[in-house]
């Protein structure tokens, strides 16, 4: 019986999306992954008559493994993430939201979830609309769909050579049995372990995404972190999140920048010099959002030396 619900509140809703004007289209790039490594995902909306509608502002990201249960994947603490540009009108020109990934283990949200973290299959789909209460029930928020897309097929790998060893050594330090999180490293194998994961595994796919969220360094103080990010980043210059990691490596110096800006003026303006040379760098970055950011720290920096 509750199967035969399940069946047919999905049809309603996709007879009742059918309607609508809009369509989107979901993709998932790279499709295959390892556990924990995040990917970018693509959300293309295109008008379904020949007028206008409006971009819905929100979405809810569903996925379904080989085993076990549909679950909603998880955008920070709740289910819905926002799409910038509410205001947004969708006509014959397609519209497109790129939840890129950024090199760190952190962006998309949507992957910064144990759930990600086992080896298999999942099927993805999107649903879109004006959801507004995040505390409800996910079937009951997805019921409010205006618009959903197609499946596509995430693979989460099963690690092999170096990156089973490291992934070996994360799992000794998660908090759950089953996967890991960038916060586990930091605060049950702290620093210590992850710089010895990169001295005995630099080749590792694991490697960039620790070094990249700060994993390396303390918190308080993003010195060694930046360090470890610039010296993993000449060796790798040829890596695909290179534009994305160095902004990293500059916010890192912006931050100490500030950190000494009073107390100590001359580790202050070394921090400085290099935040400036790192974002130098990404001056003609392929990036359009790594450009922006890379020129609103410069201007930030020139703000601040006034």
């Amino acid at each position: 019986m509750r199967m035969l619900i399940a069946t047919l509140a999905t049809l309603f809703l996709a007879a009742a999306v059918s309607a609508q004007p809009v369509e989107v289209r979901l993709e998932v790039i790279p499709a295959h992954t390892l556990p924990g490594i995040p990917v970018s995902v693509r959300v293309t909306f295109t008008a379904s008559a020949s007028k206008t509608a409006p971009l819905p502002p929100a979405a809810v990201l569903m996925a379904t493994p080989e085993a076990g249960e549909r679950f909603p994947a998880l955008w920070g603490w709740q289910p819905i993430a926002p799409f910038e540009g509410d205001e947004t009108e969708v006509g014959k020109a397609p519209v497109v939201r790129e939840f890129a990934a950024d090199g760190s283990l952190g962006r998309p949200a949507w992957f910064f979830n144990r759930q990600f973290t086992r080896p298999g299959t999942y099927q993805l789909q999107l649903y879109a609309g004006d959801f507004r209460n995040a505390d409800q029930p996910y079937p009951e928020i997805i019921q409010q769909a205006t618009a959903v897309s197609n499946t596509v097929l995430l693979t989460v790998a099963e690690p092999k050579g170096a990156d089973a060893a490291v992934w070996k050594a994360l799992l000794e330090h998660a908090r759950e049995p089953y996967g890991w999180l960038a916060e586990d490293v930091r605060f049950r194998g702290g620093p210590e372990l992850v710089q010895r994961l990169l001295r005995e595994y630099p080749d590792s796919q694991y490697a960039g995404w620790l070094v990249t969220m700060g994993t390396a360094g303390t918190r308080e103080d993003r010195t060694e972190a930046s360090e470890a990010l610039r010296a993993w980043l000449e060796k790798h210059p040829d890596d695909p999140y290179f534009e994305w990691r160095m902004l990293r490596v500059a916010d890192w110096e912006v931050f100490s920048t500030l950190k000494h800006l009073f107390a100590n003026r001359g580790k202050s303006k070394l921090h400085e010099t290099k935040a400036r040379e790192a974002l130098g760098k990404l001056e003609n970055a392929h990036q359009k959002e790594v450009r922006e950011r890379a020129k609103d720290r410069l201007e930030y920096l020139q703000d601040l030396g006034q």
